[in-house]
């Protein structure tokens, strides 16, 4: 996720600072702890993101369509950014 922010920023923020920052967000070390997927989830919604900005907005929703698997995370982390 933080490498896929560095893209996304075109270099702007640097990928390690991008891993630091998603790593504070609140409930990211007790979903590491539990084994909760919010990581994944965050994963799999900058790859997509990424793919999109890349001009490849159809790989870019192949890999969002696999966030059916729990659109509950896919609504909270998409208002999150806005």
């Amino acid at each position: 996720s933080g490498y896929c922010a560095h893209i996304m920023t075109n270099g702007r923020i640097w990928t390690p600072v991008a891993t630091i920052f998603l790593m504070l967000i609140p409930g990211c070390r007790p979903g590491i702890d539990l084994g909760q997927n919010q990581s994944v989830t965050l994963a799999i919604l900058f790859l997509g993101w990424t793919l999109a900005c890349r001009n490849r907005p159809l790989l870019g929703g192949i890999v969002w369509g696999f966030l059916a698997f729990k659109p509950v995370w896919a609504i909270a982390f998409g208002l999150g950014p806005l």
